[in-house]
C-alpha cells in the first residue's frame, strides 16, 4: 500500500539528533510506545471512517451472499483459528480476524500467505490470487536515482525508527489508501515484531534532514512482505534500492512489492497464489537481526528532524 504524502514534524520527534545506540529500559519503551499510538475519539472515528469509505469505494469485492458467507464463516480453520488461504476465491478473502491475535499468530499468518485487511465493517484475512514479486539480486535500478544515492541526494536507514515510521503509515490523511487495520493494538503486534527481528523498516532522508519516504514489512523466511510505504516517487525507489541490496546481500528469494503501484516496480513478476504459499511455507527460517549494521554509509550531514 503506497501513501503520498510528507511527514508531519511530530510524527518525526524520534528521528531527531545524533543517533544514540544505547538501548532504552523496557518500560520506557513500552511507555513511549503506548503515548505514540494512542488514539483520540476523533482519530479513531477518523480511521474508521476511512474504513468505511474504503468498503464503499474501492472493494471490488460485491457483497454478494457467497463473500459475505466466507467472511463470517471461514473455510478451512485451523487449531489456532486460521482460514486456509489456499481456499479463498478469487476476491482473496478468509474470514474474521478474531479479537485475540497475537504476534506469534500475526507471524504464522504472513508465514501461510495471509494478509490483515478491513472489509465491510471487519477486520478480515486477505489472500491475493497473485503476488507481485522481485528477485533482490536482479531488481533494476534506474540510473537517476542510482547516481542520487551516489552524489548523497538521499541517505537511506534500515531498522532506525520503526515505532514512528508504523505511526506515520497508520496516521495517513489519504483516506482511500489508509492501512486502517492499524489500529492502536495492532501497532503493538507489529513492533512486537519489530523486537523479535520479524519486521523492518526503511526511511529515506534528504540532506537537511527531512524524511521524504519510508516502509515496513515483515521478514517471511527467506521472502520478504513489503506492507506499506509512502513518501515522494523518487525517494520511495531510493529506498527500494537499498532494501533490495541488503535482502540480496541476506540471501532473501523474493520482495513482495504487491503494495506498490507497478510504475515503481515494472519488472516485477506475477506469483500465482498457491506457489508463493508454498515458498513461504518450504522457507527455513532466517536471521532475526535488526538491519542497522547494513545502513550504507553518511556521505552528507547527519538527518534532522524539520523545523516545526
Amino acid at each position: 500500500m503506497l501513501l503520498d504524502h510528507r511527514i508531519s514534524p511530530s510524527a518525526s520527534r524520534f528521528s531527531a539528533g545524533v543517533e544514540d545506540d544505547r538501548p532504552d529500559p523496557l518500560w520506557m519503551i513500552h511507555e513511549r510506545r503506548r503515548q505514540m499510538f494512542a488514539e483520540s475519539r476523533k482519530e479513531r472515528l477518523a480511521r474508521l471512517y476511512a474504513a468505511w469509505r474504503q468498503s464503499l469505494m474501492r472493494d471490488a469485492m460485491p457483497m454478494t451472499g457467497t463473500v459475505l458467507h466466507q467472511l463470517f464463516n471461514p473455510p478451512g480453520l485451523d487449531d489456532e483459528g486460521l482460514p486456509d488461504a489456499a481456499l479463498a476465491g478469487n476476491h482473496g478473502l478468509c474470514g474474521r480476524i478474531q479479537d485475540d491475535l497475537s504476534p506469534d499468530l500475526l507471524y504464522t499468518a504472513y508465514r501461510r500467505g495471509l494478509l490483515p485487511r478491513f472489509f465491510s465493517g471487519a477486520l478480515a484475512w486477505q489472500s491475493p490470487k497473485v503476488r507481485r514479486v522481485v528477485e533482490p539480486g536482479h531488481a533494476p535500478e534506474r540510473q537517476i536515482v542510482r547516481v542520487a544515492l551516489e552524489k548523497g541526494a538521499y541517505r537511506v536507514m534500515l531498522d532506525r525508527h520503526f515505532d514512528s515510521v508504523l505511526v506515520q503509515c497508520a496516521r495517513s490523511q489519504s483516506a482511500l489508501s489508509r492501512p486502517v487495520w492499524l489500529s492502536a493494538s495492532n501497532m503493538g503486534l507489529y513492533t512486537n515484531l519489530f523486537d523479535l527481528g520479524r519486521a523492518h523498516c526503511f526511511e529515506v532522508f534528504t540532506p537537511e534532514g527531512d524524511r521524504v519516504a519510508a516502509g515496513f514489512g515483515i521478514s517471511v523466511g527467506n521472502v520478504f512482505v513489503l506492507e506499506v510505504c509512502y513518501g515522494q516517487a523518487e525517494a520511495i525507489e531510493a529506498g527500494l534500492v537499498i532494501l533490495n541490496r541488503t535482502l540480496s546481500k541476506l540471501k532473501y528469494r523474493w520482495h513482495d512489492v504487491s503494495a506498490l503501484p507497478v510504475r515503481l516496480v515494472p519488472q516485477s513478476s506475477l506469483i500465482e497464489r498457491d506457489r508463493f504459499i508454498v515458498a513461504l511455507l518450504s522457507s527455513a527460517a532466517h536471521n532475526t537481526e535488526k538491519w542497522t549494521r547494513y545502513t550504507p554509509p553518511k556521505t552528507q550531514r547527519h538527518p534532522r528532524s524539520k523545523a516545526a
